[in-house]
């Protein structure tokens, strides 16, 4: 006996030849709660929607196979030429509109589920597991949209703690600002960047050595190399430096270590678990935060509220004070990205004065979370046309 499924049906999307920066921004608008009827397909089966950029090379199979497999294509483009013709094709025009996305993303949904209809299924209680994403490469940032939507104690994986502290918040004008702040001399990712820069200006390897153990730069793979255990990393990323470390050039190639890594993504990481929510010694709390590059949060660790900081900052110039006012999120979390995507040369706090004589445009934080990615995607493709 079959019946109409009164449950609402989320349509399953796959974002197809994205550049990083849209499939990030794509992947948290889809996940958040601004897009109500779809989420992002976790496997090639039962996919429902495909977006696509129709000024890039695309896979033609797509477009071709969309009626037979019963799917909607969302196409993004500038370039009204040439453009393909296809029942099953909705056409979205750059710069996007939050709007016309979500309007696009529902109505593929709409003709999806209207006439579906599913046979009557055991409603009895059922042991969920929590599903494990195969897709290695995007596994924290799906993870890290699991957290915007998760509270800390049931967590287990990504407990936001684990990263960014438990500082209150302070008021810069009143407070003591001691504990906010920490010597970056002290800790080890000071003299990991300063291994890198090294390496990177001299064209060789390099090897910072320490009480704890050594690790080993390979300026040609951008991967550092050890032999130190998990708990001595830790202690090496968490706690401040209890005697000398030193960073010499490495001529050998030859050393075999049993772990490898990639340079920025342990850099990145290091620089979170030394923050926990604080920032490096004299950094400015009321200048704007001038974000050059975005993170590539599919290949790095990250934690609740990461990405939502990260899109205020590619498109205002808002001090560190204000991203954590705007959001109405503890200021440590922003603390904390800050200091990683700082190290990394990805944001920078720049004076006001510098930004208008190289006129940087400023603009006046909205808290409407709708205009805040219309603005981002907006943003995106008007810097790409």
């Amino acid at each position: 006996m079959l019946k109409p499924n009164k449950q609402k049906n989320k349509a399953n999307i796959v974002l197809s030849n994205l550049d990083a920066l849209t499939e990030n921004t794509l992947a948290y608008f889809i996940n958040s709660n601004l897009c109500q009827n779809a989420k992002l397909a976790l496997s090639n089966k039962n996919i429902h929607i495909y977006i696509i950029d129709l000024d890039k090379q695309y896979d033609a199979e797509i477009l071709n196979n969309a009626e037979a497999q019963q799917q909607y294509i969302i196409g993004i483009y500038i370039n009204e030429a040439h453009l393909p013709k296809n029942s099953r094709l909705i056409l979205v025009k750059k710069p996007l509109n939050v709007t016309e996305l979500k309007d696009a993303i529902d109505s593929a949904h709409s003709k999806t589920f209207k006439t579906v209809e599913q046979p009557i299924v055991d409603t009895r209680p059922k042991i969920v597991t929590k599903i494990k994403h195969k897709d290695q490469a995007h596994r924290n940032l799906y993870n890290a949209i699991d957290d915007e939507n998760a509270e800390d104690d049931g967590h287990l994986q990504y407990k936001s703690q684990r990263y960014v502290g438990n500082n209150k918040d302070i008021n810069p004008e009143k407070d003591d600002l001691k504990h906010i702040y920490f010597k970056t001399d002290k800790y080890f990712y000071f003299h990991l960047i300063k291994a890198v820069k090294s390496a990177i200006i001299n064209k060789t390897n390099t090897v910072i050595k320490s009480s704890l153990g050594s690790i080993a730069y390979d300026f040609h793979k951008n991967s550092l190399n050890y032999n130190i255990g998990e708990n001595r990393l830790k202690l090496l990323q968490t706690t401040p430096l209890i005697s000398p470390v030193s960073v010499r050039f490495n001529k050998s190639t030859s050393q075999q270590s049993e772990y490898s890594a990639n340079a920025t993504n342990f850099i990145w990481e290091t620089c979170i678990k030394t923050s926990k929510g604080r920032l490096p010694e004299s950094t400015n709390l009321t200048k704007p935060v001038v974000m050059s590059l975005w993170p590539n949060f599919s290949q790095l660790k990250v934690f609740r509220h990461a990405i939502p900081i990260a899109a205020v900052w590619s498109r205002q110039r808002i001090s560190l004070i204000e991203t954590a006012d705007l959001l109405n999120i503890p200021q440590r979390y922003v603390f904390s990205l800050y200091t990683a995507m700082n190290t990394l040369d990805y944001a920078k706090i720049k004076d006001l004065n510098e930004l208008v004589k190289n006129n940087t445009r400023t603009e006046k934080p909205s808290a409407n979370s709708s205009k805040l990615f219309g603005r981002i995607l907006g943003h995106i493709f008007k810097r790409k046309s």
